[in-house]
Protein backbone atom coordinates (compact mmCIF):
# COMPACT_ATOMS: atom_id res chain seq x y z
CA UNK A 1 0.00 0.00 0.00
CA UNK A 2 1.59 3.56 -0.99
CA UNK A 3 -0.07 6.90 0.36
CA UNK A 4 0.44 10.23 -0.76
CA UNK A 5 -0.15 12.99 1.40
CA UNK A 6 0.41 16.33 0.33
CA UNK A 7 -0.04 19.95 2.14
CA UNK A 8 1.56 22.16 -0.53
CA UNK A 9 1.12 25.53 -1.92
CA UNK A 10 0.91 25.89 -5.47
CA UNK A 11 -0.20 23.00 -7.11
CA UNK A 12 -3.53 22.47 -6.95
CA UNK A 13 -3.92 18.73 -8.50
CA UNK A 14 -7.34 19.37 -9.83
CA UNK A 15 -6.79 22.83 -11.11
CA UNK A 16 -2.48 23.46 -11.76
CA UNK A 17 -3.20 26.98 -12.22
CA UNK A 18 -4.94 27.49 -9.33
CA UNK A 19 -2.33 28.04 -5.78
CA UNK A 20 -4.33 26.10 -3.18
CA UNK A 21 -2.80 24.09 -0.34
CA UNK A 22 -4.03 20.57 -0.88
CA UNK A 23 -2.87 16.95 0.88
CA UNK A 24 -2.83 14.49 -1.38
CA UNK A 25 -2.74 10.51 -0.50
CA UNK A 26 -1.50 7.96 -2.78
CA UNK A 27 -2.09 4.35 -1.83
CA UNK A 28 0.07 1.48 -3.05
CA UNK A 29 -0.77 -2.41 -2.69
CA UNK A 30 -0.03 -4.70 -5.85
CA UNK A 31 0.64 -2.12 -8.92
CA UNK A 32 1.94 1.40 -8.65
CA UNK A 33 0.59 4.72 -8.85
CA UNK A 34 1.09 7.48 -10.92
CA UNK A 35 3.51 9.53 -8.11
CA UNK A 36 4.61 6.52 -6.26
CA UNK A 37 6.41 3.90 -8.47
CA UNK A 38 7.45 0.63 -7.43
CA UNK A 39 10.38 -1.42 -9.91
CA UNK A 40 8.18 -4.32 -8.85
CA UNK A 41 4.84 -5.46 -7.21
CA UNK A 42 6.63 -8.39 -5.11
CA UNK A 43 9.57 -7.53 -2.47
CA UNK A 44 12.65 -9.56 -2.86
CA UNK A 45 13.62 -11.51 0.31
CA UNK A 46 16.72 -13.53 1.25
CA UNK A 47 16.99 -16.49 3.23
CA UNK A 48 20.10 -15.48 5.40
CA UNK A 49 22.37 -12.91 4.81
CA UNK A 50 21.99 -10.44 1.70
CA UNK A 51 25.13 -10.22 1.00
CA UNK A 52 27.33 -12.49 -1.54
CA UNK A 53 31.13 -13.45 -1.56
CA UNK A 54 32.48 -11.82 -5.08
CA UNK A 55 36.27 -13.24 -5.96
CA UNK A 56 38.93 -10.45 -7.41
CA UNK A 57 38.62 -12.03 -10.58
CA UNK A 58 35.15 -12.18 -11.23
CA UNK A 59 35.26 -8.33 -9.86
CA UNK A 60 37.30 -7.03 -11.99
CA UNK A 61 35.83 -9.00 -15.08
CA UNK A 62 31.81 -8.41 -14.13
CA UNK A 63 29.70 -10.47 -13.64
CA UNK A 64 26.69 -10.63 -16.38
CA UNK A 65 23.93 -12.83 -15.81
CA UNK A 66 23.84 -15.90 -18.23
CA UNK A 67 20.48 -15.62 -20.73
CA UNK A 68 20.31 -18.82 -21.02
CA UNK A 69 16.63 -19.18 -20.94
CA UNK A 70 14.15 -17.45 -23.17
CA UNK A 71 11.99 -15.39 -20.85
CA UNK A 72 15.39 -13.90 -18.75
CA UNK A 73 16.18 -10.49 -19.38
CA UNK A 74 20.13 -10.18 -20.37
CA UNK A 75 21.09 -6.85 -18.41
CA UNK A 76 23.20 -5.56 -21.52
CA UNK A 77 20.82 -6.06 -24.13
CA UNK A 78 19.65 -2.62 -25.79
CA UNK A 79 16.60 -4.48 -27.71
CA UNK A 80 14.53 -5.65 -25.03
CA UNK A 81 12.29 -3.42 -23.69
CA UNK A 82 12.67 -2.47 -19.92
CA UNK A 83 8.52 -2.66 -19.82
CA UNK A 84 8.56 -6.32 -19.54
CA UNK A 85 5.49 -8.25 -18.46
CA UNK A 86 5.66 -9.08 -14.57
CA UNK A 87 5.72 -12.52 -15.22
CA UNK A 88 9.29 -11.98 -17.31
CA UNK A 89 10.18 -10.03 -14.17
CA UNK A 90 9.30 -12.91 -11.60
CA UNK A 91 11.36 -15.52 -13.97
CA UNK A 92 14.03 -12.76 -13.75
CA UNK A 93 14.50 -12.89 -10.20
CA UNK A 94 14.15 -16.84 -9.89
CA UNK A 95 17.23 -17.46 -12.16
CA UNK A 96 19.10 -14.39 -10.53
CA UNK A 97 18.74 -16.53 -7.59
CA UNK A 98 19.47 -19.71 -9.49
CA UNK A 99 22.72 -18.41 -10.78
CA UNK A 100 23.60 -16.90 -7.86
CA UNK A 101 23.56 -19.96 -5.53
CA UNK A 102 25.79 -21.66 -8.14
CA UNK A 103 28.11 -18.87 -8.03
CA UNK A 104 28.74 -18.55 -4.10
CA UNK A 105 28.99 -22.13 -3.93
CA UNK A 106 31.99 -22.05 -6.46
CA UNK A 107 33.37 -18.66 -5.12
CA UNK A 108 33.57 -20.63 -1.57
CA UNK A 109 35.91 -23.26 -3.47
CA UNK A 110 37.74 -20.22 -4.59
CA UNK A 111 38.32 -18.54 -1.34
CA UNK A 112 41.10 -20.20 0.21
CA UNK A 113 43.22 -20.13 -3.37
CA UNK A 114 42.13 -15.88 -4.28
CA UNK A 115 40.87 -12.75 -2.03
CA UNK A 116 37.46 -12.09 -1.98
CA UNK A 117 35.26 -9.24 -1.23
CA UNK A 118 31.27 -9.32 0.04
CA UNK A 119 29.05 -7.13 -1.56
CA UNK A 120 25.33 -6.58 -1.04
CA UNK A 121 23.30 -8.44 -3.74
CA UNK A 122 21.43 -6.72 -6.25
CA UNK A 123 17.90 -6.70 -6.20
CA UNK A 124 14.38 -5.10 -7.48
CA UNK A 125 13.53 -3.42 -4.05
CA UNK A 126 13.53 0.24 -5.36
CA UNK A 127 10.78 2.66 -5.24
CA UNK A 128 10.38 6.48 -7.21
CA UNK A 129 8.44 9.22 -5.95
CA UNK A 130 8.09 11.63 -8.93
CA UNK A 131 6.71 15.38 -8.23
CA UNK A 132 5.44 16.56 -11.62
CA UNK A 133 2.47 14.21 -10.84
CA UNK A 134 0.92 16.77 -8.66
CA UNK A 135 -0.29 18.90 -11.75
CA UNK A 136 -2.11 16.08 -12.71
CA UNK A 137 -5.90 15.43 -11.99
CA UNK A 138 -6.54 13.53 -8.84
CA UNK A 139 -9.47 12.33 -6.95
CA UNK A 140 -10.57 15.08 -5.15
CA UNK A 141 -12.19 13.89 -1.84
CA UNK A 142 -14.67 15.44 0.19
CA UNK A 143 -13.63 16.00 3.99
CA UNK A 144 -10.60 15.16 5.75
CA UNK A 145 -8.09 13.06 6.16
CA UNK A 146 -8.56 10.43 8.50
CA UNK A 147 -4.96 9.67 9.84
CA UNK A 148 -4.11 6.36 12.10
CA UNK A 149 -4.18 7.89 15.74
CA UNK A 150 -0.39 6.80 16.43
CA UNK A 151 1.82 9.69 16.95
CA UNK A 152 4.84 7.51 15.19
CA UNK A 153 3.01 6.53 12.03
CA UNK A 154 0.11 9.18 11.07
CA UNK A 155 -0.80 6.55 7.89
CA UNK A 156 -3.82 7.67 6.22
CA UNK A 157 -7.23 5.75 6.08
CA UNK A 158 -7.34 4.67 1.98
CA UNK A 159 -8.80 2.35 -0.08
CA UNK A 160 -7.06 -0.64 0.76
CA UNK A 161 -7.79 -0.21 4.21
CA UNK A 162 -9.97 -2.51 6.13
CA UNK A 163 -12.67 -0.81 8.03
CA UNK A 164 -14.70 -3.25 10.46
CA UNK A 165 -18.22 -2.76 12.60
CA UNK A 166 -18.05 -3.76 15.91
CA UNK A 167 -20.85 -5.36 17.99
CA UNK A 168 -23.86 -3.14 18.70
CA UNK A 169 -22.75 -3.82 22.80
CA UNK A 170 -20.43 -1.71 23.97
CA UNK A 171 -18.53 1.55 24.10
CA UNK A 172 -17.86 1.73 20.48
CA UNK A 173 -21.31 1.58 19.66
CA UNK A 174 -22.22 3.23 16.25
CA UNK A 175 -18.01 3.67 15.91
CA UNK A 176 -16.18 1.90 13.44
CA UNK A 177 -12.98 0.13 13.80
CA UNK A 178 -9.84 0.32 11.14
CA UNK A 179 -6.74 -1.47 12.28
CA UNK A 180 -3.73 0.41 10.86
CA UNK A 181 -2.08 -1.76 7.88
CA UNK A 182 1.42 -0.27 8.91
CA UNK A 183 1.35 0.25 12.93
CA UNK A 184 -1.12 -2.53 13.88
CA UNK A 185 -2.80 0.26 15.92
CA UNK A 186 -6.56 0.02 16.30
CA UNK A 187 -8.37 3.20 15.43
CA UNK A 188 -12.03 3.91 16.28
CA UNK A 189 -13.49 6.13 13.71
CA UNK A 190 -16.67 7.86 12.48
CA UNK A 191 -17.01 7.27 8.80
CA UNK A 192 -19.63 6.51 6.76
CA UNK A 193 -19.23 4.47 3.64
CA UNK A 194 -19.06 6.24 1.27
CA UNK A 195 -16.58 8.92 2.88
CA UNK A 196 -13.71 5.85 2.41
CA UNK A 197 -11.95 6.72 -0.59
CA UNK A 198 -12.19 4.57 -3.42
CA UNK A 199 -9.02 6.04 -5.62
CA UNK A 200 -5.25 4.98 -4.93
CA UNK A 201 -5.02 8.28 -5.42
CA UNK A 202 -6.43 11.42 -3.16
CA UNK A 203 -6.44 14.69 -3.10
CA UNK A 204 -7.87 17.04 0.57
CA UNK A 205 -8.01 20.52 -0.12
CA UNK A 206 -7.06 22.28 2.98
CA UNK A 207 -7.27 25.52 2.20
CA UNK A 208 -8.79 27.20 -1.41
CA UNK A 209 -6.75 29.29 -3.83
CA UNK A 210 -6.40 32.94 -3.17
CA UNK A 211 -8.20 35.65 -5.44
CA UNK A 212 -6.54 36.73 -8.51
CA UNK A 213 -7.13 40.30 -9.58
CA UNK A 214 -8.09 41.04 -12.45
CA UNK A 215 -6.34 43.68 -15.02
CA UNK A 216 -7.87 46.67 -16.86
CA UNK A 217 -9.23 44.23 -19.32
CA UNK A 218 -11.10 42.18 -17.15
CA UNK A 219 -9.19 38.85 -17.37
CA UNK A 220 -6.83 37.56 -14.68
CA UNK A 221 -3.23 38.28 -14.46
CA UNK A 222 -0.36 36.10 -14.00
CA UNK A 223 -0.39 35.40 -10.47
CA UNK A 224 3.39 34.83 -10.28
CA UNK A 225 5.09 36.92 -7.81
CA UNK A 226 7.98 35.24 -6.78
CA UNK A 227 11.39 37.07 -7.11
CA UNK A 228 13.91 36.12 -9.37
CA UNK A 229 17.67 37.26 -7.74
CA UNK A 230 20.83 37.33 -9.99
CA UNK A 231 23.82 37.60 -8.16
CA UNK A 232 26.56 38.87 -10.78
CA UNK A 233 30.40 38.33 -9.73
CA UNK A 234 32.21 41.58 -11.17
CA UNK A 235 35.37 40.91 -9.78
CA UNK A 236 38.80 41.54 -11.88
CA UNK A 237 38.76 38.15 -13.40
CA UNK A 238 35.37 38.72 -15.05
CA UNK A 239 37.72 40.82 -17.54
CA UNK A 240 38.93 37.70 -19.08
CA UNK A 241 37.71 37.23 -22.91
CA UNK A 242 36.68 33.96 -24.86
CA UNK A 243 38.12 33.80 -28.45
CA UNK A 244 34.79 33.86 -30.90
CA UNK A 245 34.94 33.28 -34.51
CA UNK A 246 34.05 36.05 -37.15
CA UNK A 247 32.20 39.42 -35.72
CA UNK A 248 30.60 38.17 -32.22
CA UNK A 249 27.53 40.85 -31.57
CA UNK A 250 26.42 41.14 -27.34
CA UNK A 251 23.93 43.22 -25.83
CA UNK A 252 24.46 46.82 -24.42
CA UNK A 253 28.30 46.63 -26.48
CA UNK A 254 27.05 49.83 -27.94
CA UNK A 255 28.28 51.85 -25.59
CA UNK A 256 32.03 51.24 -24.79
CA UNK A 257 33.22 51.76 -21.29
CA UNK A 258 36.99 53.41 -20.64
CA UNK A 259 39.24 53.99 -22.98
CA UNK A 260 37.40 52.27 -25.34
CA UNK A 261 34.92 55.33 -25.63
CA UNK A 262 37.74 57.68 -27.10
CA UNK A 263 36.96 55.88 -29.97
CA UNK A 264 34.31 58.06 -31.89
CA UNK A 265 34.62 56.77 -35.29
CA UNK A 266 33.99 52.99 -34.01
CA UNK A 267 37.06 52.14 -36.22
CA UNK A 268 38.74 48.62 -35.60
CA UNK A 269 42.03 49.06 -33.87
CA UNK A 270 44.45 46.37 -34.07
CA UNK A 271 48.30 45.53 -33.50
CA UNK A 272 50.45 44.83 -36.40
CA UNK A 273 49.80 41.20 -37.50
CA UNK A 274 46.57 40.41 -35.01
CA UNK A 275 43.81 38.77 -36.73
CA UNK A 276 40.81 40.40 -37.77
CA UNK A 277 38.44 37.76 -38.69
CA UNK A 278 37.86 37.11 -34.44
CA UNK A 279 35.96 38.86 -31.81
CA UNK A 280 36.98 38.82 -27.80
CA UNK A 281 34.49 38.76 -25.83
CA UNK A 282 34.81 38.88 -21.78
CA UNK A 283 32.97 36.76 -18.95
CA UNK A 284 30.97 39.78 -17.89
CA UNK A 285 30.06 40.85 -21.22
CA UNK A 286 28.42 37.33 -21.36
CA UNK A 287 27.02 37.07 -18.20
CA UNK A 288 25.01 40.47 -18.69
CA UNK A 289 23.61 39.61 -21.81
CA UNK A 290 22.26 36.23 -20.76
CA UNK A 291 20.33 38.05 -17.65
CA UNK A 292 19.16 40.75 -20.29
CA UNK A 293 17.57 38.13 -22.54
CA UNK A 294 15.95 36.21 -19.21
CA UNK A 295 14.62 39.69 -17.74
CA UNK A 296 13.16 40.56 -20.62
CA UNK A 297 11.60 37.31 -21.27
CA UNK A 298 10.01 37.47 -17.87
CA UNK A 299 8.13 40.80 -19.40
CA UNK A 300 6.48 38.52 -21.43
CA UNK A 301 5.63 35.55 -19.90
CA UNK A 302 5.75 36.29 -16.16
CA UNK A 303 5.30 40.03 -16.09
CA UNK A 304 4.39 39.95 -12.39
CA UNK A 305 7.37 38.32 -11.61
CA UNK A 306 9.90 40.69 -9.37
CA UNK A 307 14.20 40.59 -10.39
CA UNK A 308 16.22 42.22 -7.91
CA UNK A 309 20.04 42.78 -9.22
CA UNK A 310 22.96 41.89 -6.60
CA UNK A 311 27.11 42.21 -7.81
CA UNK A 312 29.72 41.27 -6.08
CA UNK A 313 33.86 42.53 -5.79
CA UNK A 314 35.52 43.96 -2.91
CA UNK A 315 31.75 44.56 -1.60
CA UNK A 316 28.45 43.98 -2.26
CA UNK A 317 25.64 46.00 -4.09
CA UNK A 318 22.09 45.30 -3.69
CA UNK A 319 20.76 47.09 -6.92
CA UNK A 320 17.62 45.85 -6.67
CA UNK A 321 14.84 46.71 -9.01
CA UNK A 322 17.25 49.71 -10.07
CA UNK A 323 14.23 52.39 -9.24
CA UNK A 324 15.15 53.06 -6.06
CA UNK A 325 19.13 53.59 -4.24
CA UNK A 326 21.27 51.01 -4.65
CA UNK A 327 22.57 49.25 -1.04
CA UNK A 328 26.40 48.99 -0.31
CA UNK A 329 27.83 46.90 1.92
CA UNK A 330 31.69 46.66 2.42
CA UNK A 331 33.84 46.57 5.27
CA UNK A 332 32.99 44.60 8.52
CA UNK A 333 29.94 44.19 8.32
CA UNK A 334 30.72 41.14 5.31
CA UNK A 335 32.20 39.45 8.08
CA UNK A 336 29.07 39.75 10.30
CA UNK A 337 26.51 37.21 9.61
CA UNK A 338 23.94 39.25 12.09
CA UNK A 339 24.26 42.73 9.66
CA UNK A 340 24.18 40.62 6.54
CA UNK A 341 20.89 39.46 7.74
CA UNK A 342 19.34 42.52 8.91
CA UNK A 343 20.64 44.15 5.71
CA UNK A 344 18.94 41.66 4.06
CA UNK A 345 16.10 41.98 5.47
CA UNK A 346 15.28 45.53 5.34
CA UNK A 347 15.71 45.68 1.60
CA UNK A 348 12.31 46.03 0.31
CA UNK A 349 10.32 44.09 -2.62
CA UNK A 350 10.61 45.19 -5.85
CA UNK A 351 7.54 46.21 -7.98
CA UNK A 352 6.65 44.15 -11.39
CA UNK A 353 9.74 42.77 -14.18
CA UNK A 354 7.32 44.69 -16.57
CA UNK A 355 7.71 48.27 -14.81
CA UNK A 356 11.06 47.86 -13.86
CA UNK A 357 13.00 46.38 -16.98
CA UNK A 358 14.56 49.70 -18.70
CA UNK A 359 15.89 50.79 -15.80
CA UNK A 360 17.62 47.46 -14.59
CA UNK A 361 18.72 46.78 -18.23
CA UNK A 362 20.45 50.26 -17.99
CA UNK A 363 22.17 49.39 -14.36
CA UNK A 364 22.71 45.67 -16.01
CA UNK A 365 25.20 47.44 -18.81
CA UNK A 366 26.90 49.78 -16.55
CA UNK A 367 28.60 47.41 -14.70
CA UNK A 368 32.09 46.77 -14.75
CA UNK A 369 35.13 44.08 -13.29
CA UNK A 370 37.35 44.73 -10.36
CA UNK A 371 38.26 44.03 -7.11
CA UNK A 372 37.83 40.64 -5.35
CA UNK A 373 34.93 37.97 -4.68
CA UNK A 374 32.50 38.57 -1.55
CA UNK A 375 30.70 35.64 -2.90
CA UNK A 376 29.77 34.37 0.28
CA UNK A 377 27.97 37.86 2.08
CA UNK A 378 26.03 38.51 -1.31
CA UNK A 379 24.60 34.50 -1.58
CA UNK A 380 23.55 35.26 2.08
CA UNK A 381 22.05 38.43 1.57
CA UNK A 382 20.30 37.38 -1.79
CA UNK A 383 19.16 33.85 -0.05
CA UNK A 384 17.61 36.33 3.10
CA UNK A 385 15.80 38.37 0.46
CA UNK A 386 14.20 35.67 -1.67
CA UNK A 387 12.94 34.12 1.46
CA UNK A 388 10.18 36.47 1.80
CA UNK A 389 8.64 35.12 -1.12
CA UNK A 390 8.19 30.98 -0.85
CA UNK A 391 9.36 30.13 -4.65
CA UNK A 392 11.91 32.32 -5.19
CA UNK A 393 15.16 31.40 -6.96
CA UNK A 394 18.49 32.97 -6.95
CA UNK A 395 20.94 32.51 -9.51
CA UNK A 396 25.16 32.98 -8.91
CA UNK A 397 27.32 33.53 -11.56
CA UNK A 398 30.57 33.55 -10.81
CA UNK A 399 34.19 32.46 -11.80
CA UNK A 400 36.17 32.79 -8.39
CA UNK A 401 36.64 31.81 -5.63
CA UNK A 402 35.00 33.10 -2.42
CA UNK A 403 37.76 34.66 -0.66
CA UNK A 404 36.11 37.85 1.32
CA UNK A 405 33.96 37.98 4.28
CA UNK A 406 31.77 35.06 5.79
CA UNK A 407 32.04 32.00 3.31
CA UNK A 408 35.89 32.62 2.44
CA UNK A 409 37.49 29.46 0.88
CA UNK A 410 40.36 30.76 0.29
CA UNK A 411 42.42 30.16 3.67
CA UNK A 412 45.00 27.57 4.72
CA UNK A 413 44.12 26.93 8.81
CA UNK A 414 41.43 23.75 9.04
CA UNK A 415 39.42 25.67 11.36
CA UNK A 416 38.75 28.77 9.19
CA UNK A 417 38.24 25.99 6.40
CA UNK A 418 35.57 24.04 8.17
CA UNK A 419 34.17 27.10 9.10
CA UNK A 420 33.49 28.29 5.67
CA UNK A 421 31.82 24.71 5.27
CA UNK A 422 29.57 24.93 8.20
CA UNK A 423 28.34 28.63 6.32
CA UNK A 424 27.68 26.99 3.44
CA UNK A 425 25.73 24.09 4.65
CA UNK A 426 23.65 25.71 7.07
CA UNK A 427 22.67 28.54 4.01
CA UNK A 428 21.48 25.53 1.76
CA UNK A 429 19.39 24.31 4.95
CA UNK A 430 17.51 27.56 5.99
CA UNK A 431 17.28 28.40 2.33
CA UNK A 432 15.52 25.12 1.91
CA UNK A 433 13.03 26.04 5.02
CA UNK A 434 11.91 29.12 3.20
CA UNK A 435 11.42 27.32 0.15
CA UNK A 436 14.17 29.22 -1.97
CA UNK A 437 16.58 27.85 -4.66
CA UNK A 438 19.92 28.39 -5.30
CA UNK A 439 21.61 27.77 -8.46
CA UNK A 440 25.33 28.12 -9.41
CA UNK A 441 26.60 28.70 -12.69
CA UNK A 442 30.24 28.69 -12.66
CA UNK A 443 32.87 29.15 -15.67
CA UNK A 444 34.74 26.35 -17.37
CA UNK A 445 38.42 26.29 -16.37
CA UNK A 446 37.71 28.14 -12.87
CA UNK A 447 38.42 26.63 -9.29
CA UNK A 448 35.19 28.23 -7.49
CA UNK A 449 35.47 24.74 -4.81
CA UNK A 450 31.92 24.11 -6.40
CA UNK A 451 32.08 21.10 -3.51
CA UNK A 452 31.51 23.73 -0.97
CA UNK A 453 29.48 26.16 -2.62
CA UNK A 454 27.42 23.36 -4.57
CA UNK A 455 25.90 21.98 -1.37
CA UNK A 456 23.44 25.13 -1.01
CA UNK A 457 22.18 24.11 -4.48
CA UNK A 458 22.09 20.38 -3.38
CA UNK A 459 20.06 21.01 -0.67
CA UNK A 460 17.97 23.66 -2.61
CA UNK A 461 17.28 21.02 -5.45
CA UNK A 462 18.89 24.04 -7.65
CA UNK A 463 21.61 23.44 -10.15
CA UNK A 464 25.35 23.65 -10.03
CA UNK A 465 26.73 23.70 -13.60
CA UNK A 466 29.94 24.71 -15.06
CA UNK A 467 29.81 26.30 -18.28
CA UNK A 468 31.26 28.04 -21.59
CA UNK A 469 30.81 31.52 -21.31
CA UNK A 470 28.67 31.49 -24.45
CA UNK A 471 26.43 28.95 -22.80
CA UNK A 472 25.48 31.21 -19.93
CA UNK A 473 22.41 32.53 -22.32
CA UNK A 474 21.02 28.42 -22.44
CA UNK A 475 21.45 27.60 -19.00
CA UNK A 476 19.95 30.58 -17.44
CA UNK A 477 17.10 30.04 -19.57
CA UNK A 478 16.68 26.93 -18.59
CA UNK A 479 16.49 27.42 -14.75
CA UNK A 480 14.19 30.05 -15.04
CA UNK A 481 11.99 27.83 -17.31
CA UNK A 482 12.07 25.10 -14.86
CA UNK A 483 8.59 26.59 -13.21
CA UNK A 484 8.23 25.55 -9.15
CA UNK A 485 4.55 23.75 -9.08
CA UNK A 486 4.75 23.67 -5.46
CA UNK A 487 5.81 24.81 -2.73
CA UNK A 488 6.50 23.99 1.16
CA UNK A 489 6.07 20.41 0.12
CA UNK A 490 7.26 17.98 2.56
CA UNK A 491 6.76 14.41 1.65
CA UNK A 492 6.34 11.14 3.68
CA UNK A 493 6.79 7.63 2.87
CA UNK A 494 5.85 4.48 5.23
CA UNK A 495 6.85 1.40 4.64
CA UNK A 496 4.99 -2.02 5.93
CA UNK A 497 6.65 -2.55 9.04
CA UNK A 498 8.94 -5.75 7.67
CA UNK A 499 10.54 -3.25 5.40
CA UNK A 500 12.91 -0.56 6.07
CA UNK A 501 15.38 1.98 4.14
CA UNK A 502 18.39 1.06 2.98
CA UNK A 503 19.79 4.38 1.87
CA UNK A 504 18.66 6.51 4.79
CA UNK A 505 20.98 6.33 8.16
CA UNK A 506 18.42 4.47 10.22
CA UNK A 507 16.88 1.53 9.78
CA UNK A 508 13.65 3.05 10.36
CA UNK A 509 10.46 2.05 7.67
CA UNK A 510 9.17 5.84 7.57
CA UNK A 511 10.84 8.60 5.75
CA UNK A 512 10.52 12.50 5.68
CA UNK A 513 11.44 14.46 3.46
CA UNK A 514 11.83 18.12 3.18
CA UNK A 515 11.08 18.93 -0.54
CA UNK A 516 10.76 23.08 -0.31
CA UNK A 517 10.14 23.72 -3.83
CA UNK A 518 9.36 21.11 -6.44
CA UNK A 519 9.60 21.23 -10.18
CA UNK A 520 8.45 19.11 -12.87
CA UNK A 521 11.75 17.59 -12.70
CA UNK A 522 11.56 16.89 -8.80
CA UNK A 523 12.02 12.88 -8.34
CA UNK A 524 13.74 11.04 -5.35
CA UNK A 525 14.48 7.24 -5.56
CA UNK A 526 15.39 5.29 -2.75
CA UNK A 527 15.98 1.02 -1.89
CA UNK A 528 14.50 -0.98 0.50
CA UNK A 529 15.17 -3.58 2.31
CA UNK A 530 13.63 -6.79 4.40
CA UNK A 531 14.20 -7.04 8.17
CA UNK A 532 14.98 -10.18 9.30
CA UNK A 533 12.30 -12.34 10.50
CA UNK A 534 11.54 -15.60 12.52
CA UNK A 535 10.40 -18.35 10.44
CA UNK A 536 6.73 -19.41 9.81
CA UNK A 537 5.70 -15.56 10.58
CA UNK A 538 2.39 -15.41 8.94
CA UNK A 539 3.47 -12.43 6.48
CA UNK A 540 6.41 -14.39 4.70
CA UNK A 541 5.82 -17.01 2.22
CA UNK A 542 7.89 -19.60 0.73
CA UNK A 543 7.44 -17.97 -3.07
CA UNK A 544 10.09 -14.77 -1.61
CA UNK A 545 7.83 -12.18 -1.53
CA UNK A 546 4.85 -10.78 1.17
CA UNK A 547 1.72 -10.96 -0.22
CA UNK A 548 0.74 -7.59 -0.44
CA UNK A 549 3.38 -4.87 -0.16
CA UNK A 550 2.29 -1.87 2.65
CA UNK A 551 3.61 1.61 1.62
CA UNK A 552 2.46 4.66 2.26
CA UNK A 553 3.26 8.23 0.41
CA UNK A 554 2.52 12.01 1.61
CA UNK A 555 2.97 14.69 0.47
CA UNK A 556 2.20 17.91 3.10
Amino acid sequence: MGQNNSVAGGGDPANPDANSVVRRDVATGKGASSVLNLASDHVWMYDHSDEEVVSDSELNEGMWLSDDEDDVLDPRSTDQSRHSSQSKIRNRIKHIAKVKKVRSQHTSAKANTEGVKKARRADTNVLCVKFNKLTEPSNVHAGDAIACTNSNCTAVLSLVSQVTTPGSDGPDQGDKVWVCEFCGTKNSIDIVPEEIPTSPDTTYLLAPPPAVESDKSGHGGDADETLAIFCIDVSGSMCVTTEVPGKFKVRGTDKKPGLESLDTEGSDQHLPHERRDISYVSRLQCVKDAVDKQLFALTKEHPNRRAILITFSDEVTVIGDARSDAVTIAGDKLSSLEMLVKIGNEIPLPGAIKHAYEDLKKKLFSLEEGGQTALGPALLVATTIAGKVSGSKVIICTDGLANKGVGNLEVEKEKEAKSAQTFYEDLGTVSLEKCVTVSLLTIQGTNCKTANLGQVADKTRGECISVDPLSITKEVSEILSNSVIATNVKAKIILHKKLYFRTEDSSDNILTISVGNATLDTEFVYEYGTRTVKPNVKEETNSGHYEQIHICKDYY
